[in-house]
């Protein structure tokens, strides 16, 4: 990544109220203090009562649901710019209840656009998923691959990208959608891939997952986080939805046997059918083309599988003393 685009990032952000929705999950702990390095005056809005922040001195909590219109309409009065990270994304537990994904991730998010609207905010980063690309159709995912969504969480994702994009066009909201790929890292609920498999694997005993031969485009949570602050700051980045993805796939297997080497294990790692989910097809590879966000974002992810990895393993292993 570019020295110059972090500076840019700096001088644009400076000063300037910042409101962060869902901050105190997994991307927005790691996003705050990138986003108070750059100067920015953060305010951080969530359901309930956070976790704390490295920046917490200098942060404003704001608690409540995305679904509230009254709570957001507050929570946005006086503010620059937003990232719209609030939502429910459990592939599962939209296959078993879809009905709350649309009520927090469509209903919500238009709450959020209707009050920026209104409220004179100067840009929306709205982080989306590559879920909503579905079943991949050969090669690296663009930008401009078919959506079709394939689960609820999928469908209420590009559901709230498509209001995200008629606030710019009908009302000239400035808004940028990500799609992030895979991310990982420190803190990351225990449902997700690999702290599931670093989970199972000190715990002993052979790991069981699900399909093994998937492969899957992995970007450590701290990229993730850098490619939203060049999000907010560059001016190239207005009206473009960018991929967030190192490039590069690995498979489940090979991501977990990596694991297993770096812990130090001679674990069996097995294929559970109870695991594997339905609509994921075998040999299925899901593998970013992120050349728009190096061009206009000047953001590539920089953090290597293994470093990640390693920073990873290493948190898992401290918690689990």
């Amino acid at each position: 990544m570019s020295g110059n685009g972090i500076a840019a990032g700096a001088s644009a952000l400076a000063g300037k109220r910042v409101l962060v929705t869902g901050a105190s999950g997994f991307l927005g702990r790691a996003l705050f203090p990138r986003l108070h390095a750059q100067g920015a005056r953060l305010r951080g809005f969530m359901r309930t009562a956070p976790l704390s922040f490295e920046s917490e001195a200098e942060t404003e909590i704001r608690l409540g649901d995305i679904a509230d219109a009254a709570a957001v309409r507050e929570a946005v009065r006086g503010v620059a710019a937003v990232v719209h990270l609030a939502a429910l994304a459990s592939v599962p537990d939209s296959l078993r209840d879809p009905a709350p994904f649309f009520r927090t991730n469509v209903a919500g998010t238009f709450n959020l656009l209707d009050a920026c609207r209104n409220s004179g905010v100067e840009r929306l980063v709205y982080v989306s998923s590559s879920q909503v690309y579905g079943p991949p159709r050969g090669g690296a995912i663009a930008e401009d691959h078919p959506l079709e969504p394939a689960t609820p969480y999928a469908g209420s994702k590009a559901a709230a990208e498509m209001l995200v994009r008629c606030h710019q066009r009908a009302y000239g909201l400035a808004t940028v959608i990500l799609r992030p790929f895979n991310i990982y890292g420190p803190g990351q609920s225990r449902a997700a891939l690999i702290p599931t498999i670093v989970t199972q694997a000190l715990e002993g005993g052979d790991l069981r997952l699900g399909r093994v031969d998937i492969t899957r485009d992995l970007t450590f949570v701290a990229d993730v986080a850098d490619a939203i602050v060049r999000a907010l700051a560059s001016p190239a980045a207005v009206g473009g939805t960018f991929n967030i993805g190192s490039g590069r796939g690995v498979t489940v297997g090979a991501l977990a046997q990596t694991i297993l080497d770096q812990i130090g294990s001679r674990a069996a790692i097995l294929s559970d059918a109870g695991r594997i989910r339905g609509h994921e097809s075998a040999g299925e590879a899901v593998i970013a083309n992120a050349d728009l966000a190096a061009v206009r974002l000047d953001w590539r992810a920089s953090t290597t599988l293994e470093e990640g990895l390693r920073r990873t393993v290493a948190a898992y292993r401290n918690d689990h003393r």
